[in-house]
């Protein structure tokens, strides 16, 4: 391919991640139709889909996906032709289809980068993995059509209702050309989409994605690379698309860290300009540095906006997994369930996104398995037989908030508390003391469960204190709050990019740290007389309650605790884990934004230390962790 716009290579590279986002919305536009199975729109956007991957797939000779996308579509249209609603089955069928597509793609991925082995269709075979799972879904799908419709041509193996789906796309029985024809909006193509009404010209607004990029190329959209294009046509379809390109994580992650600096270096203004007011009795030239210090201020939150916009995706990719994953344990418990989502477009940095799948995905099957109760036992009750669990996003104080709540059988503190007794968690007088929060959130404790059972889905407290540790590790925070026979309700917080927070800085035996300030609840002074002593352990009254305090001096081994050496002491009360904890500093200084770098070597197991950064004076400042902080203090 001679394309002067667009290397074949990238071509590939930007059509499998287009396929595998379609893969995504394919698969849940599937369950959809589980629900709605005789909506036509529905089942338009589906074909649609399904079409954008094969134009592509057509265009530059993926030979495995365009078969398993060929066949797919022939099913559809049959079970469109015949007039059969979609029962669990056909929907567990397509799944397993839409599954073996995406080990088509991953074959695929493969083959570009050299990994795939030869096959006899040339090198972007479908692998054996997709080829086997399709195998299972062709003989699935020709026995179900039988029962369904008896007598009716078979389907899944490259012919439909109306006579082969192969063949009214003006290809090959086989469907191993048909692809290619119907890749068009040609004849072909447009009596396989049901018409010229229907034909696959991928104007609608499903097909708009890709059609920006076939329109590049020298063929446009027809996805046929021996035409040539009208040299007007394709610069007036250009004029109205937005143009994008490509860039590399890694060139956006550079930049970040530059942009990093640059607030290192924006800090330094200010310092500046302090000491040649107060040392060197330069007030105008001061003036003068503080006010480019300010413009320089200006731009670089300018800059660092800009570049956070691009990082930022959508977390819709993780949510489209959830109706999946409760549909399985829906079927495998026989428990009737319903998941409902909301702020799906919530945006959020690509690094968190990638990393908060899993806890989401381990917290939804909870849910599922153990907080939903199966139907009999909600009717008695009193609820409707089908629980429901619900997600959502939404951004609040700079930070993305995600929840997961359930109506169903919530958590029995109790039981909790009587679990973490017999298994020496923690001590008789220790629980006496705790209330309900604390005791719900043992659940965190490693290894911890009160399951009866182990299932193959989840088990409820077993991998918890992962699902902590690992939110925790992206500067977030999980709380936990339930009621028994009510439900649970689990809220993620999240940073909304990991490159760059805010803190306060405080002073301890005359050095200075940062305390991020998305884990200060507030700071106050307490009384000598307000702070007290039981068990080696330190007490304050704060608001009506009775919280832990300890000195950071001591933490750190930097001093000893002075209780009696001050009538005030300056406190910062960090919350963690539904608690609240009071560190007691020497100096409350000034809250900054900083960059936060990684230790390495021996530093980097230190306790209670997250990491380093500069200030605007040159200063080495670590970053404690307020979490850690908590559990020293607790372990004396």
């Amino acid at each position: 391919m001679n394309d002067p716009m667009v290397s074949e290579r990238v071509l590939r590279e930007m059509l499998l991640k287009e396929w595998t986002e379609c893969a995504g919305v394919l698969e849940s536009r599937i369950l959809r139709l589980e629900v709605n199975s005789r909506d036509g729109e529905l089942m338009e956007e589906i074909l649609e889909t399904i079409r954008r991957v094969k134009r592509g797939s057509a265009y530059i000779g993926a030979t495995g996906v365009k078969k398993i996308v060929h066949e797919l579509e022939s099913a559809l249209r049959t079970l469109g032709d015949l007039g059969i609603r979609a029962d669990a089955e056909l929907i567990d069928l397509l799944l397993l289809a839409v599954e073996a597509l995406g080990d088509g793609l991953r074959a695929f991925g493969d083959a570009l980068d050299g990994r795939g082995p030869l096959a006899a269709d040339g090198p972007f075979a479908p692998g054996t993995d997709a080829e086997a799972k399709w195998s299972e879904v062709a003989c699935g799908l020709r026995a179900y059509f039988d029962r369904a419709h008896p007598g009716a041509p078979a389907a899944g193996g490259g012919a439909n209702a109306a006579g082969g789906a192969a063949e009214m796309a003006g290809g090959k029985a086989d469907g191993t050309d048909a692809g290619a024809a119907d890749a068009g909006g040609g004849a072909g193509g447009a009596d396989a989409a049901g018409g010229p009404d229907r034909a696959e010209s991928g104007e609608s607004g499903n097909g708009r994605g890709q059609t920006d990029i076939l329109a590049r190329l020298p063929g446009g959209a027809d996805g046929r690379p021996g035409t040539a294009a009208d040299p007007a046509r394709n610069a007036a379809q250009l004029s109205h698309h937005p143009q994008s390109i490509r860039v590399s994580q890694d060139k956006l992650d550079k930049m970040m860290n530059m942009i990093s600096e640059l607030l290192i270096a924006k800090n330094a203004f200010m310092h500046l300009s302090a000491r040649l007011n107060v040392e060197y009795d330069l007030p105008e030239l001061s003036k003068e540095v503080k006010e480019i210090g300010f413009s320089v201020n200006r731009i670089t939150d300018e800059l660092q906006n800009a570049i956070m916009s691009i990082r930022m995706v959508e977390i819709r990719t993780v949510f489209q997994k959830m109706p999946r994953i409760v549909r399985d344990v829906a079927h495998l418990t026989g428990k009737k369930m319903e998941l409902a989502m909301a702020g799906e477009t919530t945006e959020i940095d690509k690094t968190i996104v990638e990393q908060i799948s899993d806890p989401l995905v381990h917290l939804i099957r909870n849910a599922a398995d153990h907080g939903i109760e199966d139907a009999e036992k909600r009717l008695r009750k009193g609820k409707s037989e089908t629980g429901r669990i619900e997600l959502r996003a939404y951004n609040k104080d700079k930070h993305v908030y995600i929840e997961i709540e359930d109506d169903g059988k919530g958590i029995d503190p109790e039981a909790l508390k009587r679990k973490a007794l017999e298994r020496g968690l923690i001590a008789p007088d220790q629980a006496e003391r705790m209330n309900g929060s604390q005791l719900v959130n043992l659940i965190f404790l490693p290894g911890f469960s009160t399951a009866g059972r182990i299932t193959e889905v989840s088990g409820r407290g077993v991998g918890m204190d992962i699902v902590k540790s690992n939110i925790e590790k992206l500067g977030g925070a999980v709380f936990i709050d339930s009621e028994v026979d009510r439900g649970t309700k689990v809220v993620i917080r999240l940073p909304l990019t990991l490159a760059i927070s805010r803190g306060l800085i405080v002073n301890v035996a005359r050095e200075s740290y940062i305390i991020p300030i998305e884990y200060i609840s507030e700071t106050v002074k307490f009384g000598r007389r307000d702070i007290h002593r039981f068990d080696g352990k330190f007490f304050a009254h704060h608001k009506g309650s009775v919280i832990g305090v300890e000195w950071l001096a001591k933490l750190f081994q930097l001093g000893d605790r002075d209780p009696d050496g001050k009538d005030e002491f300056h406190a910062v009360i960090i919350s963690g884990g539904g608690e609240k904890f009071g560190i007691i500093v020497d100096k409350l200084l000034s809250e900054q934004e900083f960059v936060i770098k990684a230790l390495h070597g021996r530093l980097a197991g230190i306790p209670g230390i997250s990491g380093s950064t500069l200030l605007g004076d040159g200063q080495v400042v670590l970053i404690v962790n307020p979490l850690d902080l908590i559990r020293l203090a607790k372990n004396g």
